[in-house]
């Protein structure tokens, strides 16, 4: 029980001190927010705009009237738009996935996170193909598995084309030492 009230404690004390030099200094989150949004490569005039826009959202408002709507403004003027190779919902253009094709099992289960999520995300007409390289100890044909036959039709469904290509330990360890990956496959 001591060490509840602590934290009860330590919670509250944070929050008095905390929130109050935060909302008695706006200057400082400007200042972050500014600074935030000139990391994105955006344009000085751009973050004052997003800044101008952002406190609109909620100055002069009580916290229940802080809805999620105050903010439509902002991001239908300033939408965010995500690198393509950061994640399966953003990628475009051709994406490359390695596999381990050296298990004894299927190199790809029903469900991995590959086939569970990051082959539904994928978006059409974005990405255009999904290269499989399969990681193996020795070439043995294992594109061939039914595991990858069924990963194509699912990729065939999405008018996403598909390849899959062998790539010997060997070889990989090969293009980590010389740091040309891309070429190797």
């Amino acid at each position: 029980m001591a060490c509840r009230n602590s934290f009860t404690f330590t919670f509250v004390v944070v929050v008095l001190i905390l929130v109050p030099s935060v909302l008695l200094n706006p200057g400082t989150f400007k200042d972050t927010f500014v600074k935030k949004c000139l990391a994105y490569k955006n344009e000085p005039k751009t973050c004052e705009k997003m800044w101008v826009t952002f406190q609109k959202a909620y100055v002069g408002k009580q916290s229940k009237e802080v809805l999620p709507a105050n903010y439509e403004t902002l991001l239908k003027d300033h939408p965010y738009t995500h690198p393509c190779d950061k994640m399966a919902q953003y990628a475009c253009g051709e994406v490359t996935v390695m596999l381990d094709g050296s298990r004894r099992e299927q190199p790809l289960s029903d469900k991995s996170i590959l086939v569970a999520t990051e082959i539904p995300n994928l978006q059409t007409p974005k990405v255009t193909k999904l290269m499989v390289v399969l990681l193996v100890k020795k070439n043995e044909n294992q594109c061939n598995k039914q595991t990858l036959k069924d990963l194509k039709k699912k990729l065939d469904e999405k008018k996403i084309a598909y390849s899959c290509k062998e790539v010997t330990e060997t070889e990989f360890r090969n293009c980590i030492n010389t740091k040309t990956l891309g070429p190797c496959w």
